[in-house]
């Protein structure tokens, strides 16, 4: 599937008070210069790869995460799932919120696979989970509904520690080379990247650049002009 992303830009929508323009006085700003501009691009990605995003904090990996979804929605609008839309129940254990056709051991494959295996964290409803348990949860959530090939998850195992971190991106490589599942991630982390093995890289650079990098490809660097 090949995919182009426009650039957008965003104007400060804050009023500016004689503070304000004061700030900008003392660094030599105008109002003009207030803004923010996100370098489109394009590429290509194929079933059963993984696509991983990556940048400073701030430098528009969740806005770019966002406008891949929605340029996907628009050629397969049931086909996609954002992680962070999974919701919360109080009334159901992890393992009785997701539907396998191999039954409890299939549910419970999935779970392993986002790094949920303790009995008692699975026995749970997923909104007395802990924060970094309610994200893994959400994932198993979305790897295990089949009618789902794009998965989306921001902020990928941000709040993690880094082993379990790496233990979930090797999963996840595996699952997606095994269902043909293609995974988008964004991270300001990288040191997954050995467990993960993505077939596309995507650099958000805080000057506003885009950079792909295939494996084993060509680097493309996108800026405005």
């Amino acid at each position: 599937m090949k995919i182009s992303i426009s650039d957008r830009e965003f104007q400060c929508k804050i009023p500016m008070t004689d503070k304000s323009n004061d700030v900008l006085k003392a660094f030599g700003l105008t109002q003009n210069r207030i803004k923010t501009f996100i370098y489109g691009c394009e590429f290509e990605i194929n079933s059963g790869e993984i696509c991983c995003i990556s940048g400073a904090s701030g430098s528009g990996k969740s806005l770019l995460l966002q406008d891949i979804l929605r340029n996907i929605n628009e050629k397969s609008p049931t086909d996609t799932i954002a992680v962070n839309s999974v919701l919360l129940t109080t009334c159901k254990s992890c393992v009785d919120c997701l539907d396998n056709d191999e039954g409890f051991l299939g549910c419970l494959r999935d779970l392993s696979g986002a790094g949920l295996t303790d009995v008692f964290t699975i026995l749970n409803a997923p909104f007395y989970l802990s924060t970094g348990q309610q994200y893994r949860y959400k994932l198993a959530k979305a790897i295990s509904d089949k009618t789902k090939k794009y998965i989306f998850a921001d902020n990928f195992c941000d709040n993690l520690d880094r082993v379990t971190a790496a233990v979930i991106s090797s999963n996840l490589r595996k699952i997606a080379t095994k269902t043909g599942k293609v995974f988008f991630v964004a991270s300001s982390h990288d040191d997954f990247f050995s467990e993960l093995l993505p077939e596309l890289f995507i650099l958000k650079h805080l000057a506003g650049d885009t950079e792909i990098i295939y494996k084993n490809k060509k680097t493309e660097v996108y800026v405005k002009g």
